[in-house]
């Protein structure tokens, strides 16, 4: 699409205003790159998937959005296998967890919204990751006893 076009449209305040309706830092990021669909079967299909979503948050209530944090940092920190924080890994979890409840409503939405079903499909959950951290980490922070033996071992 031409940039005259956007211009005229005024595309930015369109995606200004997407942008502080996200519920969190990455919702903002993802809606900034956002950009008008050229081909027809994409556009209606964006089209529908928005009026589920407003149809799902009139009709449903609250979607589960909260706990949701940018946590990119700490991954390409872990892949790297650096050490993390105990207040790094609950924010790991807690994104963890969110997504999964997120995807979960999403997925019970899906007879009655069928493109957001498939969405919350898409959401991939890590519960080995979760129960790992849970088993290591306080809610409080505190590095548990049954993090590890040798910890377990040292405390005792």
């Amino acid at each position: 699409m031409e940039e005259h076009t956007l211009r005229v449209l005024e595309f930015e305040k369109v995606i200004a205003k997407l942008q502080s309706q996200a519920a969190c830092a990455l919702g903002r990021e993802v809606a900034g790159l956002t950009y008008p669909a050229t081909d027809l079967d994409a556009a209606r299909r964006r089209q529908q998937e928005t009026s589920e979503a407003r149809s799902l948050l009139q009709f449903e209530g609250n979607i589960p959005l909260g706990g949701i944090e940018d946590v990119r940092r700490q991954v390409e920190r872990a892949s790297i296998e650096a050490l993390l924080q105990p207040e790094e890994l609950l924010a790991v979890q807690n994104t963890l967890r969110s997504t999964r409840r997120l995807g979960e409503f999403l997925v019970k939405q899906r007879e009655k919204y069928p493109l957001i079903g498939d969405l919350g499909r898409e959401i991939e959950f890590f519960p080995s990751i979760e129960g790992a951290i849970s088993g290591a980490i306080s809610a409080n922070g505190e590095v548990l006893d049954s993090a590890s033996q040798a910890l377990a071992h040292a405390r005792s």
